[in-house]
């Protein structure tokens, strides 16, 4: 009888990874990006707009040899990416209260 973590680890050596495409970088600006990854060797590839409620972005391919990085920069403020990079914009959820208000006798 195996254990579920050995099957686990077979199923992962089955289905092990051949090689990675490419690694997605998310950025704050993408033209700063760009010019850095350019500086050390990158070339830009492709560049891509990409709209929707949560996932606008600005994204650039480049790449030196057999290395690929998609560089990602959010659109808006809606942005996966841009709520990605920084958190804080991200408005809290309104909270509901289940406790009855306090009494004032």
């Amino acid at each position: 009888m195996t254990n579920s973590c050995e099957t686990t680890s077979k199923l992962m050596l089955k289905h092990k990874a051949q090689k990675i495409d490419h690694v997605a970088i998310a950025v704050l600006d993408l033209e700063q990006a760009i010019g850095y990854y350019s500086m050390i060797g990158f070339s830009l590839i492709d560049r891509m707009t990409t709209t929707g409620a949560r996932s606008a972005m600005n994204s650039a391919v480049m790449e030196a040899g057999p290395i690929k990085f998609v560089l990602l920069e959010g659109a808006d403020e809606n942005s996966q990416i841009t709520r990605f990079i920084n958190p804080e914009s991200v408005k809290p959820a309104p909270t509901l209260s289940l406790s009855p208000p306090a009494s004032t006798f």
